[in-house]
């Protein structure tokens, strides 16, 4: 929990980190410095040790969806975009949207689990709040970033039919499991899809940059080729190829298949250091 939190940042061999839903928020009270990005999305999702020693407070998933947007999309005059969730990650989610161009009364945010969460996220950016979203038109990106993880109500959610056959760029921020069911939903309908691995890269990237300081960014751009391969390979061996071999166990042992790469849905839990 935070606590936990709490204590590891104020470790004197704390050296910088990732912070996770459902802390992004709650972290910022205990951060000496915050960069203005992270005070206007009011989340942080990467934490650094300056050279003073003071703990920094930064925000990385916003530019990870910014340049997503740049590489996939057109234009957004005109166009619609849907956040569903409410977390740290959403928040980040609508800045960029609005960075990006488009109009704030053009930016909804829905929270099947939360509308009040929703609401108090729409209402910090000025943008919309929607409890019900079946009537949305000219929808050309949707950004799925859930608060809760582990819930049935998150795992099967689903868009409305009338929202999906808009075709839609569907950037589902959730790596756990690699193919979620909403991403399985916009596949089948022709809709451009995202997975949360490819927002975690470009965002560990960044976050990587922070740690290493501003002397050493170009080395960092030059070897971001190898650090792509080397997460995506990470990732396979942890949470796809152990996910097989535990399945495969428990089909010879006669049991149900386990779930060794945690709770389904999950886009990461608490702080993680930095190696």
């Amino acid at each position: 929990g935070m606590d936990a939190i709490v204590k590891v940042l104020r470790s004197p061999t704390f050296g910088g980190g990732c912070i996770s839903n459902p802390y992004k928020c709650d972290v910022m009270p205990h951060l000496a410095r915050i960069s203005k990005a992270a005070k206007e999305i009011g989340a942080v999702n990467t934490v650094a040790v300056l050279a003073d020693g003071q703990i920094y407070g930064h925000n990385t998933d916003w530019s990870s969806f910014y340049k997503k947007l740049v590489q996939e999309l057109r234009s957004p005059r005109g166009r619609t975009a849907l956040v569903v969730g409410s977390c740290g990650t959403a928040r980040a989610a609508v800045y960029a949207l609005v960075k990006y161009g488009y109009e704030k009364q053009s930016v909804v945010v829905h929270d099947p689990l939360d509308a009040k969460c929703a609401a108090r996220v729409a209402a910090h950016f000025g943008v919309r709040a929607e409890a019900h979203i079946e009537g949305l038109r000219n929808v050309n990106v949707v950004i799925g970033s859930f608060r809760k993880f582990g819930s049935a109500e998150m795992e099967e959610f689903l868009l409305p039919v009338s929202v999906v056959q808009q075709c839609p760029l569907l950037i589902d921020t959730r790596y756990v499991p690699l193919h979620t069911k909403l991403e399985e939903q916009a596949a089948v309908y022709g809709c451009n899809t995202l997975r949360g691995l490819d927002l975690l890269i470009l965002q560990s990237i960044e976050q990587l940059k922070l740690w290493v300081g501003v002397e050493h960014w170009a080395m960092v751009e030059s070897a971001a080729p190898v650090i792509d391969r080397a997460v995506r390979h990470l990732f396979y061996q942890k949470y796809v190829s152990s996910h097989e071999q535990a399945a495969a166990a428990a089909a010879a042992a006669g049991g149900p298949p386990g779930n060794p790469g945690g709770p389904p849905g999950v886009d990461g839990d608490g702080l993680e250091e930095k190696l």
